[in-house]
């Protein structure tokens, strides 16, 4: 017991309480005492009833060395939800009233949104001390990634500073450097459900909502992370009648990869085996888009049976992103690329995801191999895979292939890779990518609405 309690100890402090951040009270005052002292300003933005902004507000921001990086800036909370009176019991030290005041001030000053516009949450923002924004990433932060937007952040508002990178620290793919996500860009911010809602939707479809109202409902309840809403959606699609209707699924799946948290893979699991090879190819890219590491699995059954090409390459990025961890999933791209006399269009999508890969010794010298290939497609898949992944590390060696290449179309995506590497958006590369990867369906989760467009042009 003696030991329990001391561990206890050391874990959340002499004073018993997790860490917490030292949160403002008021924009301007921030504002201006980060001017007066040369802090850098970090802004985070929350909302109730969705658990990744759970998960931000009751570990995250509580993770030690994450407060710990908070001490050398001034920090600011923005929800316009209410959570009791006095001290607020979701983020402590600030009041409830105060915390609404700042997300007004964050959406009208910073992200320029006018008060009725969705504005996507959580979402986090790193402004110098003259209150320019540094870096921002919208959607869930996990740890290492916030760790790493820290530590850019203030190195970059005092170059002389030069913190070290923690090991742990890991870029966000949807980063965004000197600027913020613009008000209605990428990702529709669906408000999710609460449990309430989700009982009372389930109760009118069961008692007969059908046409654009269903659909609608049923499109609102994929963006919510609730175990409820996952099985209800996963017996709804597997109703006899929308195996009638493609058109239907394609819709759903379409959506579900977009705003739908990774626990809807089992919702959409089964669509892999569809005898349709549209929905085979929706089901496919929403799993590549929603990169659940369990769906590997299942992802590799069905590459077994798959015959399609369109859908075979699609399943293999698929099980790139989602086994970014995985060694069997590694081994499949590693095959592909070693394959690529046989399939060439495969050995590109391989490319297109080994970036994930690329602390693997094997994933790199097959990238290394790829950069420097005679095929120019292949060259640019190998570097649009780096950036894919925001393989910082790699920007020299982008250089470096910069200064030999000879193909005007692979300078041009070399640099617009390189632009990504030192903080771009992905959209600069969105039309490469989906070039590169003959892609017929728009991963918008990862490249915005440019992602749109790229599609249409290869058509």
């Amino acid at each position: 017991m003696r030991s329990l309690t001391l561990l206890l100890f050391l874990l959340v402090g002499a004073s018993g309480a997790a860490p917490q951040i030292a949160w403002r009270s008021d924009f301007d005052a921030a504002l201006a005492s980060a001017k007066e002292s040369g802090q850098v300003l970090f802004l985070a933005l929350n909302m109730d009833g969705e658990k990744a902004n759970d998960r931000a507000a009751e570990d995250v921001y509580h993770d030690k060395a994450v407060v710990a990086l908070t001490e050398s800036t001034v920090n600011l909370i923005g929800s316009r939800f209410e959570h009791g009176s006095s001290t607020c019991k979701r983020f402590g030290v600030v009041e409830c009233g105060q915390h609404q005041q700042i997300e007004k001030k964050i959406r009208l000053q910073v992200l320029q949104a006018p008060p009725e516009a969705d504005i996507v949450a959580p979402q986090h923002i790193w402004l110098s001390p003259a209150g320019e924004v540094l870096l921002s990433v919208p959607y869930e932060l996990p740890v290492p990634q916030l760790l790493w937007c820290f530590v850019t952040a203030l190195n970059k508002a005092d170059p002389e500073l030069k913190m070290t990178m923690p090991r742990s620290a890991k870029v966000p793919r949807r980063l965004i450097m000197d600027g913020t996500l613009e008000p209605g860009e990428g990702a529709s911010a669906i408000p999710p459900m609460s449990r309430m809602e989700i009982i009372a939707t389930i109760r009118a479809i069961r008692a007969g909502m059908r046409g654009e109202s269903k659909t609608k409902a049923l499109l609102r309840m994929v963006s919510t992370d609730d175990e409820l809403a996952i099985e209800f959606i996963g017996l709804e699609f597997g109703d006899a009648r929308l195996g009638r209707r493609p058109e239907q699924l394609v819709r759903y799946l379409r959506a579900i990869g977009v705003v739908s948290p990774p626990g809807y893979w089992v919702a959409i699991e089964d669509f892999l085996n569809h005898p349709d090879e549209e929905v085979r190819n929706e089901a496919a890219v929403a799993l590549e888009q929603l990169a659940a590491p369990k769906s590997v699995k299942k992802l590799r059954a069905a590459l077994g049976r798959e015959k399609d090409t369109q859908v075979r390459k699609n399943m293999l990025r698929a099980i790139g992103v989602a086994g970014a961890e995985d060694k069997s999933a590694r081994t499949l791209l590693l095959r592909a690329w070693r394959d690529r006399g046989k399939d060439a269009l495969q050995a590109r999508n391989a490319l297109l995801v080994l970036g994930l890969h690329a602390t693997d010794k094997k994933a790199m010298a097959a990238i290394e191999e790829a950069l420097v290939d005679s095929d120019a497609r292949m060259r640019q898949a190998a570097a649009l895979g780096l950036a894919f992944a925001r393989s910082v590390d790699q920007a020299p060696r982008l250089r470096q292939a910069l200064e030999v290449e000879k193909d005007s179309e692979s300078l041009g995506v070399l640099e617009r890779c390189i632009q990504v590497l030192e903080g771009g958006k992905l959209a600069l590369i969105a039309a490469d990518y989906a070039r590169s990867g003959k892609d017929t369906i728009p991963r918008t989760r990862f490249f915005g609405t440019a992602a749109e467009e790229a599609v249409k042009q290869q058509d």
